[in-house]
């Protein structure tokens, strides 16, 4: 977390990392806070297992309970203005008391795995390293096709509104209705697993993640994004 929270921090200089929050009985620690706009985001980070069995799976569904409970317990501190005014003072020094009265604040979990990315728990958005760092290293994806001649074409779309990466890229991302959320959910396809136990019949869903090239463009191009000139890459 340490080098993204210095890539985070070349957009948005005002940013603090592992500070405690403590009051009355109420304590807990965010590994980020940082200003974008209006809004204070509190980000806790938790590294995981790979999930590769149902053990594993609950492990990792207790590390982000455990994330979201951390999240909860800052944003029920910082809502009271004098405590937010005290805290924040400390960790941004320039900051006017009329700009911390007008803060919102929202709370994410930044979790090792894309599993439960894209979720949202009790008001804290679960969200994954991969994507935010792709939106915030280069805010670009892309498709590759290959080619009879044995090239790759990479197909290049733009992830943020500009060039730059801005606040509204950091609120949508972190929103219920994230757009880099909903490109992935358009190419989950349904699988569905039938077992017969005498009359009994138990059907287990799952999900496969199928893309078409083509269709995964006009998608993209639907939806808005900005095209990049098409990438060559030459296998060795």
């Amino acid at each position: 977390s340490a080098r993204f929270s210095e890539s985070l921090r070349a957009y948005f200089p005002q940013l603090v990392v592992e500070k405690r929050l403590r009051w009355d009985d109420v304590a807990t620690e965010v590994d980020i806070a940082f200003l974008c706009g209006e809004c204070l985001y509190l980000i806790e980070c938790k590294h995981s297992l790979t999930a590769t069995d149902p053990h594993e799976m609950r492990d990792l569904w207790r590390d982000i309970r455990k994330g979201v409970s951390q999240i909860q317990r800052g944003m029920s501190i910082l809502q009271v203005a004098e405590r937010r005014r005290t805290f924040l003072k400390a960790w941004f020094r320039e900051l006017e008391v009329d700009q911390i009265d007008c803060l919102r604040i929202c709370g994410a979990v930044l979790s090792s795995h894309r599993l439960f990315s894209g979720l949202d728990l009790e008001g804290v958005a679960i969200r994954d390293y991969a994507s935010l760092t792709r939106l915030v290293d280069n805010g670009t994806i892309g498709m590759g096709t290959p080619m009879e001649d044995g090239t790759i074409v990479m197909k290049v779309f733009r992830i943020r509104e500009a060039s730059e990466l801005g606040c509204a890229d950091i609120a949508n991302y972190f929103s219920p209705d994230s757009k880099i959320h909903r490109f992935h959910a358009h190419s989950m396809v349904g699988q569905h697993t039938f077992q017969q136990f005498g009359p009994l019949t138990i059907v287990r869903e799952s999900f496969a993640y199928q893309i078409d090239p083509d269709d995964w463009t006009d998608y993209m191009e639907h939806q808005g994004y900005v095209r990049l000139p098409d990438q060559i890459i030459t296998q060795a």
